[in-house]
Formats: C-alpha cells, sequence, structure tokens
C-alpha cells in the first residue's frame, strides 16, 4: 500500500462498438473508477478497423446514462473546431453531466487533419490561442479577441457553463513550449507514458509545477495524470505476446527516436506529425514494428501479471502521477476482462 487516497482511475474506453463504450463506462463509475475518457480523432489508430465516433455525441450520451465519473477527451485539439464551437460543445456536455467534463487537449496529428486539407500550421501556438478563447467565452459576458489564428468581436456564449470557474482543462503536453502553457494555463497535465518513462515523468512534471508557481498559481492546481498502455493477464508471456506488436507500433508513431537508445535507427516516417493511417502504411508500419527490439516496450509500457502492473504504477505514483487513464492494448471485448483484473487486484494496491 502506497498510504495515499488521493491517486485515481480512470478508463479510456473502446472506439467500437458503441453499446460496449456504454457498458464499460457503467462498468467503470459501479467499479469506483473515477473518470472515463474517449480519444478525440477523425481516423482512431489501429491495424484493421479505424473507426472513430465524434465524442462530444457520445459523452452527452455518457452523460446520461452515468452519475459519478468523470467524462473527458484524450485528447482533442485545437484544428477541428473554431474555439467556440469547441467551447459550447464542451459546456453543452457540462451541462447534461453536471458539472463533470474535462477537456483535454493537444498539439494535433497528422491522421486527423491532413487527409481533410485542415491547416495546422503553428499547432502550439494556435493552442495557447484556443484556450485563452475557450476561458474567456465560458466566464466572460462578452469577448473581443484579435489573435494569429482567431479573431471574436463582441462574442458570447451562453448558458455559462456548470462548472466554476469553467470546465477543466488538460493538455497533452510533452514539448517545453506546451509544459509552459501548462503550468500557467491548465488545470491538468495528461501525458502519454509510452513518450515519457517515471524518471522523465518526474523531471517534466517539476518542469511544468516551477512554471506554475512562478506565475503565481499552486502546483495542487494542476492535477498530473498520465495515460497509461497496459495490457494484464493472470500469464506474464501472454500479455507480452498481447502487448508487443501494438506498443511497438505505439512507439513507431509516438516516439521513433528511443530505439536509437537500443542501438537501432528508426527513420521518422511513420512519426505522427507526418503519417496518416491507412492499409498501406499500417502494412508498412508493422513491417517495420516487427524487425524492432522489445526492450523499449518494457521501459515503457505496464503489462504482465497484477503485481507487475502495481509495481509498474508505483514507479509512475512515486514519479509524482495521481491520476491513471488505463488505455488496455487489447481487442474491444477483451477490455473487460483486463479491467476487472486491474479492479481486484492493482488499484486496490495502489489505493
Amino acid at each position: 500500500m502506497l498510504g495515499t487516497d488521493k491517486v485515481k482511475f480512470g478508463i479510456k474506453v473502446p472506439d467500437y462498438p458503441l453499446d460496449l463504450i456504454l457498458k464499460l463506462a457503467k462498468y467503470a463509475e459501479n467499479s469506483g473508477l473515477n473518470s472515463v475518457w474517449m480519444v478525440d480523432h477523425l481516423v482512431s489508430i489501429g491495424v484493421k478497423r479505424w473507426d472513430a465516433y465524434f465524442p462530444w455525441s457520445v459523452l452527452s450520451a455518457l452523460a446520461m446514462e452515468t452519475r459519478k465519473v468523470t467524462l473527458g477527451t484524450a485528447v482533442s485539439d485545437p484544428h477541428r473546431l473554431h474555439p467556440a464551437v469547441l467551447a459550447q460543445a464542451v459546456m453543452s456536455v457540462d451541462h447534461l453531466s453536471q458539472g463533470r467534463v474535462i477537456l483535454g487537449l493537444g498539439a494535433g496529428e497528422a491522421m486527423n487533419l491532413d487527409p481533410y486539407g485542415i491547416q495546422w500550421d503553428h499547432p502550439v501556438d494556435r493552442l495557447n490561442e484556443t484556450v485563452a478563447i475557450l476561458k474567456a467565452l465560458w466566464i466572460r459576458e462578452s469577448v473581443t479577441f484579435q489573435g494569429r489564428f482567431f479573431q471574436l468581436k463582441n462574442a458570447f456564449i451562453t448558458p455559462r457553463p456548470v462548472s466554476i470557474p469553467h470546465p477543466p482543462i488538460w493538455i497533452a503536453a510533452h514539448s517545453p513550449r506546451s509544459m509552459k502553457i501548462t503550468g500557467q494555463e491548465a488545470n491538468g497535465w495528461i501525458p502519454i507514458a509510452s513518450v515519457l518513462p517515471p524518471d522523465r515523468y518526474r523531471e517534466k512534471l517539476r518542469f511544468i509545477q516551477d512554471v506554475a508557481q512562478q506565475d503565481g498559481r499552486s502546483m495542487e492546481s494542476i492535477e498530473p495524470a498520465v495515460f497509461i498502455h497496459t495490457v494484464i493477464d493472470e500469464d506474464r508471456k501472454k500479455a507480452r505476446e498481447t502487448i508487443e506488436l501494438p506498443a511497438k507500433l505505439m512507439l513507431l508513431h509516438w516516439s521513433p527516436e528511443v530505439f536509437k537508445e537500443y542501438g537501432h535507427e528508426v527513420s521518422e516516417e511513420f512519426h505522427l506529425l507526418k503519417t496518416v493511417f491507412n492499409k498501406e502504411t499500417v502494412e508498412a508500419m508493422v513491417r517495420k514494428a516487427k524487425e524492432l527490439p522489445f526492450t523499449p516496450v518494457e521501459d515503457r509500457f505496464v503489462f504482465g501479471t497484477p503485481t507487475d502492473c502495481v509495481n509498474g504504477l508505483k514507479k509512475y505514483v512515486s514519479a509524482g502521477a495521481r491520476h491513471f487513464i488505463l488505455a488496455f492494448m487489447v481487442p474491444p471485448e477483451k477490455i473487460e476482462s483486463n479491467l476487472q483484473l486491474y479492479v481486484d487486484h492493482v488499484i486496490p494496491e495502489i489505493k
């Protein structure tokens, strides 16, 4: 036991099918989890299927079917919806859920933007303007804003959100500039564990907290979360076999440079800022992933038996994480059994 009652757990529901998304949201609430999350993609990451529902529609439905869990996106981007439209979408779910919504924001990925001709140059600057506009529209009676990308004149949104002073904004920050915005403006930090092993998570969290303090904010004003890709099984060998390929694909997409640390030069052709998902791209990624070593997966993913997963999560708790979002790297029909093992054997050891 870690002796803390402040650690929270959430689940990233699958991208499909809808009935399972609803079932798992209810299961999460009835199991005592704290939050339920959806990705916000036009194209989901997958090998054979890339189904993606509009999260604000689905979260509206989940708001009506749950009573306690927080509902959020992990994460939305500042490009596909104008900030005013995004502010309205979040406000609506905030009302439907009676103040249980979190807006997760990131800089964006090519797969959701390039095929559709959506402009996303200077993504961090766009992120910064979006956060400013969202807060202003949620709080102020009238907003006039002259930015580099967005211009508003005497704009307003009603009704006001239920959440006071506004719905929380969590930022998926990994770069120094986006982490600075997180420290200055965000209510939570939601990085991906596969990009930040525990030692780097600790380092970057300290940076964000230092920025917050320099800006006159308390460290407690930013909830330190982490998006954990995981597989759990009573048999460690089976868990390893399940996670190996999807984890390597994730690293190729998110942080291909990590393979250089293990003696393998990997180009960035599949990086999230460059690649789009389709049959040909995924087939090429799978071929490449099969050539790569497993060691980086061991260092950056939580998998194995319940004891293995407890030990993996404890490293992040020691690094400062206080809200785990569990993303199970298994087929949709196996998520419930994975979650059950966490609920029975892992979460009690952390909380």
